[in-house]
């Protein structure tokens, strides 16, 4: 079972972002706040506008690990190639190097992608839930949904797990355990380039640093 140390990171959006501390970013023209670990005592929400994102203090990640954030957007299209980034630690969305890859856990399309980067900056997974089917949530359809993704720090057959609304959409196998740990890049929930524009809202995210199990995720 998780322990209360595994949990690295708990950011529950319910403090006023009117005191959040806000900067310019002169490499895009959009704004962003930092947001230091404020917790309080229940979840509220957080609304993106087009070029809105948060950035939460750096956390290494060099193991299992999970990932988890509620989500409500209605900004995509069927059948028209879109995203809409959770939380990442990554740079590869501002357009530069890609030397600065960790993990990704973005929509895409109407589902979720989950990916990892290896420290040679390749892809260790790349793992999607389906485009389509009645038994497949659409992560635009302007109702709330839980996004679990869970890496269990191996590169044993379906290490990798994608659970949407408590229920499991995605599985896939890790091609190697050296998963970058960079730490020039923070990690971002919300908009992270044009593009990849996040626009919605998103509540209760976590990260904890090994891999729940489908009884305690």
């Amino acid at each position: 079972q998780p322990k209360a140390a595994n949990l690295k990171g708990w950011w529950k959006m319910d403090v006023d972002t009117s005191n959040w501390k806000h900067f310019s970013d002169t490499v895009a023209s959009r704004n962003y706040w930092d947001f230091q670990n404020q917790v309080g005592s229940r979840n509220s929400v957080v609304s993106f506008s087009t070029s809105d994102y948060i950035d939460y203090p750096y956390i290494s990640l060099s193991g299992a690990f999970t990932v988890s954030t509620w989500v409500k957007s209605s900004d995509g299209v069927p059948g028209v190639v879109s995203y809409g980034n959770y939380l990442s630690n990554s740079n590869q969305w501002g357009g530069g190097s890609n030397n600065d890859r960790n993990w990704v856990l973005t929509r895409f399309n109407r589902g979720v992608r989950f990916v990892g980067y290896s420290t040679s900056n390749s892809v260790l997974w790349d793992i999607q839930t389906p485009q389509g089917g009645s038994d497949i949530p659409n992560m635009f359809d302007g109702e709330w949904h839980h996004v679990i993704a869970i890496w269990d720090g191996t590169t044993n057959s379906n290490g990798i797990k994608i659970f949407v609304d408590g229920i499991l959409k995605g599985l896939g196998t890790s091609s190697g355990t050296n998963i970058n740990t960079d730490n020039s890049v923070p990690i971002r929930a919300g908009s992270a380039s044009t593009g990849f524009d996040y626009i919605g809202e998103q509540s209760n995210q976590q990260i904890w640093n090994t891999a729940l199990t489908s009884g305690s995720a």
